[in-house]
């Protein structure tokens, strides 16, 4: 780490200067993501990983190599990358991990720091580590600065870093931060000479998606192990809430919660809630398909002014077109051209049996889904 300069001056004192950095490697094992990223070694040469677990008799149990290259985010640092989930082999807490290359030798062993929840509202990133651990969390940066939070885990191993509140005594403790949904960053455990184990997080960005011709809601991008639950008023029969129902969100941050008996209609007002996050789903009718052979363009009625996804099946997957209702809540869309960013590029030749799949959003991003296979003969 440390640097200087050096300076060969001519005859008439004209100056040749360079400067000159020791390198500082380091690295960090991205539990989360059974990665490990190495930086700081000497570009272009050739950098080894081995790992030893201690709870088998092996003294190395997983060995790879990688080149150093420039770093693609930063033309001034370098990086090497290894991925030992590529040789089917799971990095885990208590392992001992070494990287060597240019004489340079580094290891850490593996810590428990896990991220547990992320709480948009209370700006707060929770998580475990061993009692005692020290956690940095950020930093978070926007154009007013950077807020960074370090916090020390109790004798349970629990910790939580507050962006509500000022922290400890740097510049960037001191910032609060508003955490919005789906923003993102991690957690990182070091040890004493820069090298650690870090962990990723994303704040949920809950939504919901109803389809009422087959009764199920799906709570999408909660935190999983979340319980949320469900609620459906049918305002045709007055207020209050006609059908609960709970649900437990998995590892994919997908609840699907299938209504029967309930029969989920087009105007139902749907709320999930849970992890402190609430969403409000009035059900559109979506309706009236058909579609032109000749053209490949499908058209369809659903809310006025709303906006939808339509995608048409074909052997390739689901293309998809993005279309704006007009005051009546027609419209069309238009699979015989090729898409416009963000739509897909190809077209798709409409045929009976095709299956078309709308998703209509509402103002604040939830969805209603319909499906439609083009019949034959055509209408």
């Amino acid at each position: 780490g440390s640097n200087g300069w050096v300076a060969e001056e001519d005859a008439d004192s004209d100056v040749t200067w360079v400067d000159w950095s020791a390198p500082n490697p380091n690295f960090l094992v991205r539990i989360d993501q059974n990665e490990i990223h190495a930086y700081g070694w000497p570009v272009g040469i050739s950098v080894t990983l081995t790992i030893d677990d201690p709870a088998t008799p092996s003294p190395v149990d997983h060995i790879d190599t990688a080149e150093v290259i420039v770093a693609p985010w930063d033309p001034a640092q370098t990086f090497a990358q290894f991925r030992p989930g590529s040789s089917a082999f799971t990095v885990t807490s208590g392992m001992v991990v070494t990287i060597g290359g240019a004489g340079m030798t580094k290891t850490t062993v593996v810590t428990q720091l896990r991220v547990t929840g992320v709480d948009p509202g209370a700006d707060r990133v929770s998580g475990t580590t061993g009692p005692g651990g020290l956690v940095e969390v950020g930093p978070l940066c926007g154009p007013t600065g950077c807020a960074l939070r370090r916090v020390t885990a109790d004798g349970s191993g629990n910790w939580v870093a507050d962006f509500a509140m000022p922290g400890g005594p740097s510049a960037e403790e001191q910032r609060t931060w508003d955490i919005v949904p789906g923003e993102s960053n991690e957690a990182r455990e070091m040890d004493g000479d820069g090298d650690g184990t870090a962990f990723s997080w994303r704040a949920p960005n809950p939504v919901l998606v109803a389809h009422p011709d087959e009764d199920w809601v799906r709570a999408r991008d909660w935190w999983p192990g979340t319980v949320v639950t469900l609620s459906v008023d049918d305002p045709g029969n007055g207020p209050g809430t006609d059908y609960t129902v709970t649900s437990t969100v998995g590892a994919d941050s997908l609840a699907h919660i299938e209504l029967s008996p309930w029969n989920l209609q087009p105007g139902q007002v749907v709320t999930v809630t849970g992890g402190g996050a609430t969403r409000v789903l009035v059900v559109a009718w979506i309706r009236d398909f058909s579609a032109e052979l000749d053209t490949d363009r499908a058209h369809g009625t659903g809310s006025p002014n709303a906006q939808s996804q339509v995608c048409a099946t074909s052997p390739g997957g689901c293309l998809a077109r993005y279309v704006t209702a007009d005051g009546s809540g027609h419209w069309t869309a238009d699979f015989g051209v090729p898409g416009i960013p963000p739509e897909d590029p190809g077209i798709v030749d409409l045929v009976p049996g095709t299956v078309i799949l709308v998703w209509e959003s509402d103002s604040d991003g939830d969805w209603t889904r319909a499906d439609w296979t083009i019949p034959s003969p055509v209408t």
